[in-house]
């Protein structure tokens, strides 16, 4: 039996998508409100799987796999609900893969700082940046006072 390994430059789709939501309390063992995690990528191939972890530990989620469509393209959806207790303060990462092992690609990974003062924070570079230009004028303020 031979295997080999393919090797998909390729890739097609958004790349894992993340989003964080709170919600009020469900049932567990706190009174503190939930939080949502919900990774989605979509118009991705070949067949793709999510994992979603929180400060490094897999979590369990609902994965939500549609497809493929007319194009052999898929969408996936993965959530959780927890609690604030269990995410404050951590990296939550969302990672695409292949559910072909044998297929290697480049990491598809989303991560975000969950911080329950409402602040969240990107590991990611950002899409724009702005570079600062040196100017040759002057910022101290030239005009003269004279008092009477």
């Amino acid at each position: 039996m031979s295997t080999f390994i393919f090797n998909y430059s390729q890739a097609q789709g958004t790349g894992p998508q993340l989003n964080i939501s709170v919600e009020p309390d469900g049932p567990d063992e706190d009174d503190q409100e939930d939080i949502q995690i919900e990774c989605e990528a979509e118009g991705v191939a070949p067949l793709p799987d999510l994992t979603v972890s929180v400060n490094g530990k897999e979590i369990n989620t609902t994965e939500t796999l549609e497809g493929p469509d007319d194009e052999g393209f898929y969408t996936v959806t993965s959530n959780s609900t927890l609690s604030k207790f269990d995410v404050d303060g951590f990296e939550i990462r969302c990672e695409l893969f292949y559910a072909n092992p044998n297929i290697t690609h480049a990491e598809f990974i989303t991560t975000e700082i969950y911080d329950s003062t409402g602040a969240l924070t990107s590991t990611e570079m950002p899409e724009e940046t702005t570079e600062m230009e040196a100017s040759l004028d002057s910022l101290q303020h030239s005009r003269k006072l004279t008092v009477d």
